[in-house]
């Protein structure tokens, strides 16, 4: 294979670093093709990130302060929790709102219902404490279905998230929990 001739300027900085890696790879021809492998190399490595897994990203950025913590863990703190008090807590905090308001970046009143429904399914996939949740529009409102293998105050919990998400947007809602899914009924018309 022939090799090709290039010619061209760089700024001193930039030559101070290839005389570095000269004098490890060799000569400053080996040093420039090893950077244009690496380079190459890293391009594919580097696939562009779906749009989930960039909203993914800016929410890490956003919950910092917030440590991970393992499945089993967090099934056991569901079964010791206060259910009541969380009510208390959920209806203070509104926990869900935050979440899908930066998901959209704009305020709850403006979202339309179908918004509101495609954030629910997003942040149930990107918390991963459901298998499947899906929604489909029955008419005169939109059937939700969720399905999870995290035990019965788990639904409970999520009921309690989706009754004040709901509430606060406006909107009727009824929910039917099993120890694994919850069928939610969300009516088109304001309450």
């Amino acid at each position: 294979m022939r090799n090709t001739r290039i010619s061209t300027t760089i700024s001193p900085k930039h030559t101070a670093i290839l005389k570095k890696y000269a004098e490890q790879y060799g000569t400053q021809q080996s040093a420039l093709e090893h950077a244009l492998e690496s380079l190459d190399n890293n391009s594919k490595q580097s696939l562009p990130l779906t749009p989930d897994e960039e909203l993914w990203l800016r929410i890490g950025r956003e919950i910092k302060g917030i440590g991970l913590i393992q499945l089993e863990v967090y099934k056991f703190l569901l079964s010791t929790i206060d259910l009541e008090g969380f009510q208390e807590f959920a209806d203070q905090h509104k926990m869900i709102e935050p979440i899908i308001e930066f998901y959209y970046q704009k305020p709850l009143s403006e979202f339309s219902l179908k918004e509101v429904l495609d954030a629910v399914v997003a942040t149930c996939k990107f918390s991963g404490l459901t298998d499947s949740v899906t929604y489909s529009d029955l008419g005169d409102h939109y059937g939700m279905k969720f399905m999870h293998d995290m035990g019965f105050n788990n639904s409970k919990w999520f009921k309690i998230m989706l009754d004040c998400l709901f509430k606060s947007y406006g909107v009727r809602a009824d929910i039917t929990i099993s120890p694994r899914t919850l069928f939610v009924n969300v009516y088109k018309n304001a309450l």
